[in-house]
């Protein structure tokens, strides 16, 4: 399990951000905090995940998928 936490950045003009990834552990815990920037691939298209206070995303990684048989589909997303 991953559990991960991306501070706001004081010069977001300077960033580039992650490629497009998928998470290789069985479950990713994300902590937006007030920060946006997170985007997910959905039925092709790449859509915003806003940040909800005091919630967390979670991402199912390519080894639930394989722990499932190939049942759950794991998430391509942005940061």
């Amino acid at each position: 399990m991953n559990v991960n936490w991306y501070p706001p950045c004081p010069h977001p003009s300077l960033t580039m951000g992650l490629v497009p990834h998928c998470d290789r552990p069985l479950l990713t815990l994300l902590s937006q905090g007030d920060v946006s920037g997170l985007q997910a691939k959905y039925r092709g298209q790449w859509i915003d995940v806003h940040p909800i206070p005091n919630a967390f995303v979670i991402n199912l990684g390519h080894l639930m998928e394989v722990l499932h048989s190939m049942h759950y589909e794991f998430c391509e997303f942005l940061i």
